[in-house]
C-alpha cells in the first residue's frame, strides 16, 4: 500500500494489522517476555555506562513497511476467520492457511523465472 490507511474501506485492514501484531506478541510465552525484559534492561544499562557503545540497534523507521509479507499476513488472518469448506469444521485449518504462503512463494518464483530468463537458474530435485 502506498498510502496511509485512512479511508473507511481501510478499517478491515487495520483490524487485520491488529490481529497480526497480537499474533506476533503472543508467539512468545509470557516467561520469555519477562526473561528478556530484564536482559534488555541490563544491556541498556551497560550502554549508558559506556557512551558511544551501541549493542542494541535502534529502529530507523522512515515510513510504513512496504514488504509483501505484511499483506500476506493480513490474508492469513482474514482466511483464519472464514468458515471451513470441510463439513464438520468451524474454521480453516492451520495447514490450509499456511499453504497461502507456499502459493505466494511459488508465484513469486515463477514470476522471477519468467521475467528474468537466462539470469536465474531453477534447481530441481535430484
Amino acid at each position: 500500500m502506498d498510502r496511509e490507511p485512512t479511508q473507511p474501506r481501510d478499517l478491515s485492514l487495520l483490524g487485520l494489522e491488529r490481529m497480526r501484531i497480537l499474533d506476533l506478541a503472543n508467539s512468545w510465552s509470557a516467561r520469555t517476555h519477562q526473561g528478556y525484559r530484564s536482559r534488555i534492561k541490563a544491556i541498556k544499562g551497560f550502554e549508558r555506562l559506556h557512551p558511544g557503545l551501541e549493542i542494541l540497534a535502534k529502529a530507523q523507521i522512515q515510513g510504513p513497511p512496504r514488504d509483501k509479507a505484511i499483506p500476506l499476513c493480513w490474508l492469513e488472518c482474514y482466511q483464519s476467520t472464514k468458515n471451513s469448506p470441510v463439513q464438520g469444521r468451524d474454521k480453516m485449518s492451520y495447514n490450509t492457511i499456511r499453504l497461502l504462503c507456499s502459493a505466494a512463494g511459488w508465484s513469486d518464483t515463477v514470476t522471477m523465472l519468467v521475467s528474468n530468463p537466462g539470469s536465474l537458474m531453477f534447481e530441481g530435485k535430484g
